[in-house]
């Protein structure tokens, strides 16, 4: 829901953008209910993606966010930015310190706060050439990130 009020913010600064909710789960309801509330904003719901729909899916967005509270590591972060798109995630998701830059490939805020949520996203969807240099920016970054490099990433954290 967060995403939605940040959208509305956004909105009333007179910034055109869509809001893709991917994936069904438990809040879907409630997250209906508060796009009904806001018929102005343009929101889609996709349902279940299947993983193999999901490129498919990355190639028609522009900016990636996952605003989750609780994350051990946020797995589509890394497929979000394989597909070439900026991200904005907050700084509970566990890949946020090894994968996000802020200001290079993406922006970080606090989970739960729709403020810093809507000042990160507000760059991107007011300068589409911004999100364009920090999605290429994504792709050069997870590049870099293979096995060998995600053993010796374990490995050193158990040295430590």
């Amino acid at each position: 829901d967060d995403i939605i009020a940040a959208g509305r913010a956004l909105k009333d600064e007179g910034l055109e953008f869509s809001l893709v909710f991917a994936g069904a789960g438990e809040m879907e309801g409630d997250l209906r209910a508060l796009a009904a509330a806001n018929p102005d904003i343009d929101i889609v719901f996709t349902g279940f993606i299947n993983q193999a729909e999901l490129p498919r899916l990355f190639g028609a967005c522009d900016v990636f966010v996952l605003p989750s509270e609780a994350e051990p590591w946020g797995l589509i972060i890394n497929e979000a930015m394989c597909a070439g798109l900026p991200i904005v995630a907050s700084r509970e998701i566990g890949s946020v310190a090894d994968l996000v830059i802020a200001g290079e490939n993406g922006a970080l805020f606090d989970a739960g706060d729709v403020t810093g949520l809507t000042d990160a996203l507000r760059p991107m969807v007011r300068d589409d050439g911004a999100a364009r240099r920090m999605g290429k920016r994504s792709r050069e970054i997870i590049s870099g990130w293979n096995y060998d490099r995600c053993a010796a990433g374990l490995r050193a954290a158990l040295a430590a």
